[in-house]
């Protein structure tokens, strides 16, 4: 059999697509955060537009304040925010609305200097933002939507039935004005133009991304079998289900542990859970990192526990090193990710006694375990950073003729 490491060292040494430059162009990126498999977004599209877009000047606008992740050198990039986080729910609060009123005239100051030909929006906060500016000021600009996280569910839990009976139409108007709007997975797609009335079904553009060449070689052997979560501490990732099953795995396989990698507002709550199951010698909370590979370099195996979500990178940057992994058949991305669980384990969400037994069994059960690696790799394979931004280049080359 393969080696799993020598396979993913044979398979990144493919030589990357030579592509045609564009003519000079102004692209301006308009995101609300920053944080998790979005900033890896963010960054990866930065990193390559030399490469894929030549002769293209790329500006950034990032609402939320930026913590510890670091950028593309030569980067063009601007922070509206000094808070760390975000408000978490919306409201019709004069506060809110307030800073809204803010945001809209920095972003539209910006756009007026600047004088991009592209705007390119991640996610609904900055396309509706976007499509509002455009209408009322530059309806000459082009406008990119794109989604990375389940739009209808994010909606229902960040506003009050007021506000979402308002915002549904609102969304579904601007999105359709877009000149384009792209989803990172097929279902997610589908389902966008089902729930908000779309005429079209938005593009999908898989992620795609490149592992480092130093973090191919085998990891050291740990003392203790690793259980990963490159996580965020926030209700989405739903880390109490992981808590408590991992809770039950020490139970039966005390050589284990749990390390947590990431930050958030709800870190004190999940502090306080793993000392009410008095499982603080087990679990190890670490803040967030910003390569990802040396800890999955370390992991046996990595959990993705969330309610919604898009296209989860870190299980593609997982399947990428050949890790096993145990993901919550969540909208979305998960099931399509591993198609349907064939390369990789899914469990219902909210499931605690199947994450449990997932773990457990992938654990104790070496052929298992060597299969999935082996699956992994060959999933990994298929998403790539040349498919990604070919698929962005032709798009905005499009629009800019």
């Amino acid at each position: 059999m393969i080696d799993p490491t020598q396979q993913l060292i044979k398979n990144n040494k493919k030589k990357p697509v030579n592509l045609l430059s564009i003519q000079s162009s102004r692209i301006l990126i308009l995101a609300k955060s920053i944080k998790g498999g979005t900033g890896t977004f963010f960054n990866i599209f930065l990193k390559n537009t030399p490469v894929f877009l030549s002769g293209t000047e790329v500006y950034s606008l990032i609402l939320e304040k930026n913590t510890d992740r670091k950028f593309p050198r030569n980067s063009k990039i601007s922070f509206f925010r000094s808070n760390k986080y975000y408000p978490i729910k919306y409201n019709l609060s004069f506060s809110l609305i307030k800073l809204f009123i803010r945001e809209f005239l920095w972003i539209k100051n910006t756009i007026k200097e600047y004088k991009p030909d592209i705007i390119l929006s991640i996610d609904t906060h900055c396309a509706l933002m976007t499509r509002l500016i455009i209408i009322t000021s530059f309806k000459n600009i082009k406008h990119i939507i794109t989604i990375h996280n389940n739009v209808l569910d994010t909606l229902k839990e960040k506003t009050d039935k007021i506000l979402f009976l308002l915002m549904k139409p609102i969304i579904s108007a601007a999105f359709n004005q877009a000149n384009k709007v792209i989803c990172v997975s097929k279902h997610l797609s589908k389902d966008l133009k089902t729930q908000f009335n779309l005429k079209k079904i938005p593009q999908t553009i898989y992620y795609g991304v490149k592992v480092p060449q130093k973090v191919l070689t085998p990891s050291v052997k740990n003392k203790h079998k690793i259980i990963l979560s490159m996580t965020r501490f926030v209700e989405q990732k739903d880390n109490e289900t992981l808590l408590k099953a991992f809770t039950e795995v020490t139970k039966q396989q005390p050589n284990i542990r749990l390390k947590l990698v990431g930050d958030g507002p709800l870190k004190s709550n999940y502090r306080k859970l793993i000392k009410l199951k008095n499982i603080q010698k087990y679990v190890q909370i670490i803040k967030w990192q910003e390569n990802p590979y040396i800890m999955l370099s370390k992991a046996d195996i990595v959990v993705l526990s969330s309610r919604r979500e898009g296209f989860p990178l870190i299980l593609l940057e997982s399947l990428k090193l050949g890790k096993p992994v145990i993901a919550s058949d969540c909208l979305y991305g998960p099931r399509e990710m591993l198609d349907g669980g064939k390369y990789g384990r899914l469990f219902p969400v909210g499931d605690i006694n199947a994450l449990k037994t997932n773990i457990l069994d992938l654990l104790t059960n070496s052929s298992k375990y060597r299969k999935m690696q082996m699956r992994a790799l060959e999933r990994g394979s298929f998403f790539s950073v040349n498919k990604m931004m070919t698929k962005y280049k032709n798009i905005i080359t499009a629009l800019l003729q």
